[in-house]
């Protein structure tokens, strides 16, 4: 009688012992198959101002990603709202950090970095005299939210709060401002 308690006993602990690597297993494939990935589109500016950008992230885990923002404004476009400068192309790095339990979707707060270069327009009682190009930094902050859908395609709605920190042109009449707002609505795609 003990040696049958014995080896069912042992059989019992070596199935669930079988079960328990199995299901990590399982749990480790999931986890590989999660996107790291994210491409996405700028729609408001590029409505409200001809304005193309195009996102790349990376998603580092569950709560983090970091990712890189080109854009570029044809000539003549004010980006600022400001008649006196028209932004060309800019870089933008951030980090975001995600509050949901969803992997990298939900709330977030972002930190970018932002180099920018456009031409300022100087005028002399509202006639056109010259332009000077102009390049600058910004270091900002701002909040958003992202949707992403089971298909993985996402929509994405932030604001933030950039201040300009170092100017490249500093001796001209008019330049960028000190202080802007960023807004977006985007849309893509994890992969």
């Amino acid at each position: 009688m003990t040696m049958k308690i014995i080896k069912i006993t042992f059989w019992v602990v070596c199935v669930l012992f079988v079960s328990n690597i199995n299901a990590q297993e399982v749990k480790k494939i999931e986890k590989e198959k999660e996107p790291k990935h994210e491409i996405s589109l700028e729609l408001f500016e590029l409505v409200t101002i001809n304005k193309l950008e195009i996102s790349y992230s990376y998603l580092l885990n569950n709560s983090n990603s970091i990712g890189l923002t080109l854009a570029h404004t044809n000539k003549g476009e004010s980006i600022f709202g400001v008649d006196n400068f028209h932004d060309n192309f800019s870089v933008n790095m951030n980090y975001k950090h995600f509050f949901s339990e969803k992997h990298t979707q939900g709330f977030y707060i972002e930190f970018f970095g932002r180099y920018s270069n456009g031409d300022a327009f100087v005028y002399n009682n509202h006639v056109y005299q010259y332009s000077v190009e102009q390049n600058s930094l910004y270091l900002g902050a701002g909040v958003g939210y992202k949707f992403v859908t089971k298909c993985n395609f996402f929509i994405n709605v932030n604001v933030g709060l950039a201040k300009k920190v170092y100017s490249f042109n500093k001796n001209i009449p008019y330049s960028k401002p000190n202080i802007f707002v960023q807004t977006g609505i985007s849309i893509g795609k994890r992969f």
